[in-house]
């Protein structure tokens, strides 16, 4: 980033006021780069840099590995370096603590001083000014810091794209409609850059089908480019198909993804699941309904709760069977629970493998076994059986884990 760093001309420009400090004591000390910010107003690069100016009028600035050294002259409202020709740059909203390098693009390269004790003998009562911008995205906000008693403050408010600077606010009240608020320090403050959205508002609607089918999250108002993110939860019993706008699918995933750019109605398709017609559970002959609830017993060998169950079926085709549990209620947060299904699965994988089980074949009694570990309270789990070419038709049931 060398090219940054070439030694331009400056015009700087003060306005000290009713200010004890003399103009030159503003400027001696050691001053480090603090940010480099592009024309368009967004954080670009940092780089090391360094200024130091002397009380005897003779600066030094290093950059890059380059060194150069002059004079400067305070003259009224203007300091001048003598090492550079003034059409190119300029010092602006010089302070007792910063100071930014405006270039001739439109880019700023902030400095704060580190050091004021290069021949700086004043001494007083010590203020902070705090500033900070509306909404937080709005726009940066620069100047803020410590200030000695009627030095000379600069604020500057630089808004994001897709904002305008407003105004600066103090306890609610306006005290500037410039973006630079200068000002001399007397007291703490506390000021607000208020800024202004300039990005046009859509609204995002979305509706589940059928209404009860599920829950929507994440439709409502949005500036243009936002990104927008909705999610379907499927309710008890129904499972997500995709969404679709004006008819069309634009997404098969429960969370869907997009920028913002128009009004929108979308349709978050939901599909309620149906008994199947040739897997059950079952247990010593007894078949049970669908969703009907059954109660594990404590395994005193393995120290938790458990129920071994059987699944029938009833085709006279073979069906890859997968099963898919669902916590409903856990009082204790140390409880867990996991099945087997050809193995044993961690508490964590909520879908099994498939199993292959013949036409008309029945599961033996130790294929397929729920388990929970339940220090107290109860867990409730709901399990379901499935033809993974079928997801939609299940065998399902209720295991109750109780330990009280």
């Amino acid at each position: 980033m060398k090219r940054i760093f070439v030694f331009l001309g400056f015009a700087i420009l003060f306005s000290f006021g009713s200010c004890k400090k003399k103009a030159a004591d503003m400027i001696i000390g050691h001053w480090e780069i603090s940010r480099c910010e592009n024309s368009y107003g967004r954080p670009d690069f940092h780089e090391s840099a360094v200024w130091e100016f002397y009380a005897d009028g003779t600066f030094r600035f290093e950059a890059n590995d380059g060194i150069r050294m002059g004079d400067y002259m305070v003259n009224g409202s203007d300091i001048y370096l003598s090492c550079c020709s003034p059409q190119n740059g300029r010092i602006v909203n010089m302070n007792g603590n910063g100071m930014v390098w405006l270039m001739e693009d439109g880019s700023r390269i902030h400095f704060q001083r580190t050091d004021q004790s290069i021949d700086n003998s004043y001494e007083g009562v010590e203020y902070f000014i705090n500033a900070e911008p509306s909404p937080l995205e709005g726009g940066f906000v620069y100047g803020r810091g410590y200030y000695y008693e009627y030095d000379y403050c600069n604020l500057e408010a630089i808004a994001n794209l897709g904002f305008v600077f407003s105004n600066w606010t103090e306890d609610g009240e306006v005290v500037s409609y410039d973006e630079y608020y200068s000002f001399t320090v007397e007291r703490n403050r506390h000021l607000v850059a208020n800024f202004i959205s300039t990005a046009p508002v859509y609204e995002i609607f979305a509706t589940a089908k059928p209404a009860g089918g599920g829950t929507i999250y994440g439709d409502g108002k949005y500036k243009e480019y936002d990104e927008c993110t909705l999610r379907a939860v499927p309710s008890p019993d129904h499972v997500f198909l995709d969404w679709t706008e004006d008819g069309e699918v634009v997404s098969n995933e429960e969370y869907y993804l997009f920028p913002v750019t128009r009004d929108r109605h979308l349709v978050a398709n939901f599909l309620a699941f149906v008994p199947s017609q040739t897997l059950h559970f079952e247990w010593n002959g007894h078949v049970f309904e669908y969703g009907e609830t059954i109660e594990a017993s404590y395994d005193e060998n393995i120290g938790e709760w458990a129920k071994n169950i059987q699944i029938r079926n009833t085709a006279d085709y073979s069906q890859s069977v997968v099963i898919e549990k669902q916590v409903i209620h856990q009082d204790h947060e140390d409880a867990f629970d996991y099945f087997c299904w050809g193995f044993c699965y961690s508490p964590q994988v909520m879908v099994s493998r498939p199993v292959e089980m013949g036409a008309n074949e029945v599961s033996g009694e130790n294929d397929l076994s729920f388990h929970a570990y339940v220090p107290y309270g109860g867990v409730l789990v709901k399990y379901c059986a499935y033809n993974v070419n079928h997801p939609y038709e299940r065998a399902s049931i209720i295991v109750s884990f109780n330990y009280y």
